[in-house]
């Protein structure tokens, strides 16, 4: 009979070889309970599986940002105030979840706006695999899982001493300044049998970037990035292995003239700690995690503007096999306090306490077809409890058909900040945003249908989703330049997304179109940050067994950005890329490739639709050593 993986496990998948990003029917997934497999397209969701080292020989990878690049439903920016944005499925990052090694890894409440916290910590070099859940997890993971998940799963001690060391550089030829290097680690060895230890991190510098024609402006902050992450595993005994992780990063930004027209300089410091136990069972496991987060913000050129988040926790979850059938349950708690900030507080302390505790079962109808049944129960604190659930089918018609679909609801509550009535900070063109203690929890459902093909060298999919969102938070103009954060009556976003993969002799060929209609139903105005139409190609050449040659286009539509100054939409741009990969032996290998060769452009300071950027035509160049 058919078996298909829980949820609540997926983000254990092991990765075939395959180019990025994997849409494939023939991609097999393994369970962490009994070994059972199932494929990409029986999985009860819609699952994208990125290789990073594919995907990281198309650019200078600065963050997780750069790998996602092309996947369908995932739209990646760089905006005009130094963040990064990864949007799924018309809803930004502060809706998406990000994992690393299935628990939470970034600050959701001192990084509130531009959250990109999650995306800078851990060099490709030291991912085994990225996974993108595109739809709401909310019954899995939570009140940020409205959108979907991001979760990478890193390399592993294999019980031999291994590590790789990457060296990058980059040279902007059309932008001002622009230029940037970095360097990575990965080394992992055992003690003994039963004790391991693994550390990577990277080093990444970027000069500030500035407009050719108006380079009193900003475009891009400079960057400095340093992370290290330590983790120690020990195997107690056949069925119990302990682990201690930690992880500290550093961060700075600055900027001359940033998107406000004025002086920037920002240090984001990270220090993580957690302790982990798992036991293994003869039908499925049991594993707990205990984790502090301490997350600080220093604005250097305006100190009353510091904030720091401390985040205590838990997590806990369990995985059965009763049958043919797979149960999972668990629970979460965590409490976060922000302090300091005296322009955003009043010098006051802002204080929080989440938990939910779920459950999942994956029942097998019949050989072909699983029936998938989530639920959570979320109590925030402050927005009291809801209780969000999922359902999912996912049959194998045929050897070459798998059809596939399921109904959804999702709950998030609004963050501390956005809902104190004291709280304010700049926004594009020298404006300003502000708290607003009468929003509303957002509430939502969602639809989705898929078609799975594959045959021979040729693989397909079409996914159709229809979405339901109340009272979706955005930003409502107030006069002026200036926003308060406001409740959306209702908001739709549907669309598709289509994948078609084409093996030849020598050559690969990955296409990919997401269609996006994201409207707010209170004005019948365009969702900022959406665009209805976005599309990659990207192919390969496999030139001879040392020599690997591609290229990848991109295409985003007109779309209105989240930080823009009115509903002006920025224009549509199509970007391309081309390099290559050389193997010198099976160890080291090189790259060299031109991004953006065409020097598309979007950004200008001087207009209302200023939100987002676009890097000028960059050179960049690579080494890789595994050892």
């Amino acid at each position: 009979m058919k078996k298909i993986i829980p949820l609540s496990s997926i983000f254990l998948i092991p990765l075939a070889n395959a180019q990025q990003p994997i849409e494939v029917d023939d991609v097999i997934v393994t369970t962490a309970t009994a070994s059972q497999s199932a494929t990409v397209a029986m999985a009860p969701a819609t699952v994208s599986v990125i290789d990073p080292e594919q995907a990281d020989q198309l650019q200078l990878s600065q963050d997780l940002g750069d790998v996602l690049v092309g996947t369908p439903g995932v739209t990646v920016t760089s905006n005009a105030n130094g963040t990064r944005g990864v949007a799924i499925r018309g809803l930004n990052s502060g809706y998406t979840q990000v994992l690393m090694n299935g628990y939470r890894n970034y600050s959701s409440e001192a990084m509130f706006r531009g959250n990109d916290s999650g995306l800078s910590f851990i060099p490709t070099i030291a991912m085994e695999s990225v996974e993108v859940i595109r739809g709401p997890m909310s019954s899995l993971y939570g009140a940020d899982a409205m959108g979907g998940v991001v979760s990478v799963t890193t390399r592993k001690n294999s019980g031999v001493t291994e590590g790789a060391i990457s060296v990058e550089g980059q040279y902007n030829a059309e932008d001002e300044g622009g230029n940037g290097q970095q360097i990575g680690v990965y080394f992992s060895t055992p003690f003994t049998d039963q004790l391991s230890w693994t550390v990577f991190g990277n080093y990444l510098h970027v000069d500030q970037t500035f407009y050719d024609q108006a380079p009193e402006f900003t475009k891009l902050r400079e960057r400095d990035n340093y992370n290290i992450f330590n983790q120690l595993d020990y195997q107690v005994n056949d069925r119990n292995t302990l682990g201690l992780e930690l992880q500290v990063s550093r961060e700075d930004q600055k900027g001359d003239r940033v998107f406000n027209s004025r002086e920037f300089e920002q240090q984001r410091e990270t220090q993580k700690l957690s302790a982990r136990h798992q036991l293994d069972l003869d039908n499925g496991f049991v594993k707990t995690n205990v984790f502090y987060d301490d997350y600080d913000i220093q604005y250097i050129d305006n100190p009353n503007s510091d904030i720091a988040e401390k985040t205590y926790g838990i997590d806990s979850q369990a995985s059965l096999d009763v049958g043919e059938h797979t149960v999972s349950f668990g629970f979460d708690a965590r409490n976060t306090e922000l302090t300091g900030a005296a322009r955003f507080f009043e010098n006051q302390n802002l204080d929080r306490t989440q938990w939910g505790a779920f459950t999942e079962a994956n029942l097998s109808l019949t050989d072909a077809t699983v029936l998938t049944l989530s639920g959570r129960y979320d109590d925030d604190e402050i927005y009291g409890s809801e209780f969000t659930y999922r359902a999912y089918v996912a049959s194998e018609v045929n050897d070459q058909w798998t059809l596939k679909g399921g109904h959804s609801t999702a709950f998030k509550a609004p963050q501390m900040v956005q809902t104190f009535d004291d709280y304010s900070a700049p926004v594009a063109g020298g404006g300003t945003i502000y708290g607003n203690s009468d929003l509303k929890a957002e509430t939502g459902d969602f639809t989705e249908l898929g078609a799975y093909f594959n045959h021979g060298d040729t693989s397909a999919n079409l996914t159709v989703f229809y979405n339901e969102i109340d009272n979706l938070i955005q930003n409502e103009s107030i006069g002026g330049n200036d926003f308060r954060y406001g409740n959306i009556g209702s908001a739709t976003i549907k669309g598709a997304e289509f994948v078609l993969s084409q093996n030849f002799e020598q050559a690969l060929l990955n296409l990919s179109y997401t269609y996006l209609d994201a409207i707010d139903n209170d004005t019948d105005e365009v969702l900022r940050g959406t665009s209805k139409h976005q599309a990659t190609a990207d192919v390969t050449w496999f030139a001879t067994s040392e020599l690997d040659i591609f290229a990848r286009a991109h295409y985003r539509g007109e779309h209105v950005g989240e930080l823009g100054r009115d509903l002006t939409p920025n224009d549509a741009y199509t970007t391309i890329d081309a390099g290559l990969r050389y193997s010198v032996n099976p160890a080291t290998y090189i790259k060299f490739g031109v991004n953006n060769i065409t020097n598309e452009d979007i950004s200008d300071p001087n207009t209302p639709a200023y939100s987002e950027v676009i890097r000028g035509t960059t050179y960049y160049a690579g080494l890789v050593y595994d050892f």
